[in-house]
């Protein structure tokens, strides 16, 4: 869906570029290999404004976070904890993510990012890029979440949450 919303996209913005970072051949069964032939058509019907960056180490990630003037983490299945959505926060980078899983309890609409509005279509995919990308307040908004990544989620931060945690569970 995000492919077909960029490539609409593309005829409101000439200045649009679109980068999509994981390995479309990381798993070729089944309805997964049909949905990533889907992925891949689409990007060579796009041409060189959608650039296929495929998989990448995790040493490699903070150089797309780092070109990106928005992070889309368009999940539709229910993640515990959105790894990408939080690493781009962490970069200083606003993120437009769907509300599946985790992901809500850090990305807040308005306040640390932006929620992909739901039914989720290539028209509404559209109408949330351009509102995050319009937005005055999308580089305060950003800021505020890097500090919310490095203030919650500091390794003492969650060294000191573990250690409560195992307190409870033990000294009873």
């Amino acid at each position: 869906m995000l492919l077909q919303a960029f490539k609409q996209l593309r005829t409101l913005r000439s200045n649009i570029k679109l980068v999509v970072v994981g390995d479309p051949y990381a798993s070729r069964k089944g309805e997964k290999a049909e949905y990533q032939k889907k992925v891949l058509d689409a990007a060579k019907e796009i041409g060189t404004d959608c650039i296929m960056a495929g998989g990448q180490s995790p040493d490699q990630m903070h150089n797309f976070y780092h070109i990106a003037d928005l992070v889309i983490v368009p999940s539709q299945v229910e993640e515990a904890f959105c790894m990408v959505a939080v690493e781009a926060m962490a970069a200083g980078k606003a993120v437009l993510a769907s509300k599946k899983g985790g992901i809500s309890e850090f990305v807040l609409d308005g306040i640390t990012g932006y929620h992909l509005a739901e039914p989720m279509s290539s028209d509404s995919i559209i109408n949330d890029i351009n509102r995050a990308l319009a937005d005055k307040e999308r580089h305060q908004i950003a800021e505020k979440a890097k500090s919310l990544v490095f203030s919650k989620y500091s390794w003492e931060n969650v060294a000191q949450r573990f250690e409560e945690q195992m307190k409870s569970w033990f000294d009873k």
